[in-house]
């Protein structure tokens, strides 16, 4: 599947269908590259885009993707791109009135009631052949984990969406905000790409890196080209782009 990284070493082959997770401490940029990476593939024609967002309003995800690109057209950078929003299933049980995320009243809402797990299947079911579908944010639904989800269905989740995104030539990039959970590594386990992304302070400059930990299929063409890790910068009309690469000589 044609779809763009902006990282040379990446983009030069072809990606396979499958499930990646750009993980990130704060600030790292991993969401701010995730939408890069989905505005430059809705830039490929037979690609589709999807933004689906567990806590975000529509509106909301809208206003993220155009800060990303400040000195963009709005307009421009969304026109290719469908946004999903989960965020009154995701509330409707919570303390969070459903008038303060622009959703139905709540005997209406209590009215068509459906769990958070089943919208997001129903949604990736509904996905066109050869999307890219950026998942806003895989954190979220760990913090389910226990009240509305079983961490086992979680698990369960993750490895029947890369049989669709076999089936359906697509790739799904999901968000993950690093929390301290002792099942992290079984939860990292089950993506095909894993990409770090990291805010460091460096003789008194701050610096952001992406480490890529997984990447089936390409791993080796990245090793040997002997990049270590990449700089990330963000830029006000492009999105998040590498400055430079260190390599292992």
């Amino acid at each position: 599947m044609r779809v763009r990284f902006g990282v040379d070493v990446i983009d030069e082959h072809e990606i396979p269908s499958t499930v990646a997770v750009f993980t990130e401490n704060v600030g790292g940029c991993a969401r701010e590259f995730a939408i890069t990476a989905m505005r430059l593939s809705s830039q490929n024609e037979n690609v589709k885009s999807y933004y689906f967002s567990v806590t975000d309003a529509v509106e909301e995800v809208k206003d993220k993707i155009s800060l990303t690109f400040p000195k963009e057209n709005p307009e421009s950078v969304l026109e290719n791109v469908e946004i999903v929003s989960f965020a009154e299933a995701y509330f409707e049980k919570s303390a969070i009135p459903m008038r303060w995320i622009g959703g139905k009243e709540m005997l209406e809402s209590m009215r068509e009631r459906r769990e958070i797990m089943v919208e997001i299947i129903n949604a990736f079911d509904n996905i066109e052949e050869n999307s890219f579908i950026f998942f806003d944010s895989l954190t979220d639904l760990v913090r389910l984990v226990g009240f509305e989800i079983k961490w086992r269905d979680l698990i369960d989740f993750i490895k029947g969406l890369k049989k669709v995104c076999k089936r359906k030539e697509s790739i799904v990039a999901f968000h993950y905000s690093k929390l301290p959970n002792e099942r992290e590594n079984e939860l990292l386990d089950q993506f095909d790409i894993v990409v770090d992304f990291e805010l460091s302070y460096e003789r008194g400059e701050m610096r952001r890196w992406m480490y890529i930990r997984k990447f089936s299929g390409l791993m080796p063409f990245i090793e040997r080209s002997g990049i270590s890790r990449f700089e990330v910068k963000l830029d006000p009309f492009v999105g998040a782009v590498i400055s430079r690469v260190h390599r292992v000589i």
